[in-house]
């Protein structure tokens, strides 16, 4: 079966990277376009800054980065190929860019904030709700947006429970890597000490938003405390 032919928004951050990674040798996906800021550089000479070492087809592919704020970018996404995007973009550049391709014809599947909220773009864990993504017959681009990352573990027993028992009171307590907030904080020791050991500003807020949208609830008490640690990556819930 022919692979399809995608693109990524987003080119030297954590999660742009972790998804080149991941398409690089995917059974279903082909990557064919990369959009960020460092227009004109070869994918290739971009910086690696996961620990892993940079997958070999990134190493010898000819992607050419595109102009994430390109007024063509619509168009020369459909040129290279692509017909689905994933986009790493932080939620500002996210929330100017996604729409448009989706307007153009390009499904786009987001893991910004910008549109998670939106009460028609589906709010997906595949484990959960895979039904948010089944939608009517429609000739317009689906565009999708995956979960703040510290919900996931919580979502999942809290879905189960939800069916089973009347949940009063939501306690939720976080400590969150430093990798969340970006490979610039993963190396700068100034920026560390702004950020350790303090609230994560507006985590809180969204797991608690998305997990209403998701299991659709709105009656749950919350008590949700999500803080920065010292560690490289990974995040502990209780």
């Amino acid at each position: 079966m022919p692979k399809v032919p995608v693109a990524i928004l987003g080119a030297s951050g954590l999660v742009s990277q972790r998804m080149q990674q991941r398409l690089s040798m995917h059974p279903w996906f082909e990557l064919v376009a990369v959009a960020g800021q460092s227009s004109g550089t070869k994918l290739s000479e971009i910086n690696w800054h996961l620990d892993e070492t940079r997958p070999e087809f990134i190493d010898h592919c000819d992607i050419i980065i595109l102009d994430v704020h390109s007024k063509t970018l619509a168009r020369e996404l459909i040129q290279s190929g692509a017909r689905v995007v994933f986009s790493a973009l932080p939620s500002k550049p996210a929330e100017h860019v996604e729409m448009k391709l989706v307007d153009a014809g390009l499904h786009v599947f987001s893991n910004a904030s910008a549109y998670r909220m939106h009460s028609d773009v589906p709010l997906v864990v595949a484990d959960v709700n895979p039904q948010a993504l089944r939608r009517p017959s429609s000739d317009r681009a689906l565009h999708a947006c995956a979960t703040n990352c510290t919900l996931v573990p919580v979502i999942h027993p809290l879905s189960v429970l939800c069916q089973h028992h009347t949940i009063k009171k939501i306690i939720v307590r976080t400590e969150q890597a430093l990798s969340g907030a970006g490979w610039k904080l993963l190396h700068s020791e100034e920026e560390q000490a702004k950020f350790l050991d303090q609230e994560v500003p507006g985590e809180a807020e969204k797991i608690i938003e998305e997990a209403e949208k998701i299991l659709e609830i709105d009656s749950i008490e919350w008590d949700v405390q999500c803080k920065r640690v010292n560690e490289q990556d990974g995040h502990i819930v209780a």
